[in-house]
């Protein structure tokens, strides 16, 4: 069998995805692997436009939800402020900017998981909103998610800037496959 880029060349292997022959020289170019074996050049490609749907929609989805969380997280802390400068104790100013910062950490999740189309029920946060009885129940849920939330947006910050860092590299590959 001959390599399927160039017919003039014998194949050292075959392309894990569709079986076509690949010679050395396009062994050794190629990005993606499937099964640690690899793919020839038109598998590459279809790859690397994958990688960059999915990339892309992932990145949307991440920058929706800092956006979500940072609404609820600035509402928080003039929550607090408003309430501490009316003279109420302390303990209300943080349970009310707890509250806030709960609920934007929460509907981010809703959120960021509608954007994804994923299932909702793998979510111990929303699988807790569901279930929790009444009021009281949705408060603590809130309070609880309201504590992270500071981490939250910290980590959803490093998760984008490695998203944009795999969306470049996945760019340049595109770009590298386009040019040969």
């Amino acid at each position: 069998m001959n390599c399927f880029e160039h017919e003039d060349r014998s194949s050292v292997t075959r392309c894990e995805e569709c079986g076509v022959g690949i010679c050395e020289e396009c062994e050794k170019k190629t990005f993606f692997t499937f099964n640690k074996k690899p793919i020839c050049k038109r598998c590459n490609h279809d790859r690397a436009r994958e990688n960059k749907y999915k990339y892309n929609q992932r990145f949307n989805a991440e920058v929706v939800s800092l956006i979500i969380n940072s609404i609820g997280f600035i509402t928080g802390i003039i929550v607090f402020i408003a309430i501490r400068s009316s003279n109420y104790h302390i303990i209300l100013a943080v349970l009310g900017m707890l509250l806030c910062w709960g609920a934007g950490f929460i509907l981010s999740i809703v959120i960021e998981k509608n954007i994804k189309k994923m299932s909702n029920d793998d979510d111990p946060v929303l699988s807790g909103l569901k279930e929790s009885d009444g009021a009281f129940g949705k408060i603590i849920l809130f309070i609880i998610a309201g504590i992270f939330s500071p981490y939250m947006i910290f980590n959803i910050i490093k998760t984008i800037i490695r998203i944009n860092n795999d969306i470049n590299e996945n760019n340049k590959i595109l770009s590298k496959l386009n040019a040969v």
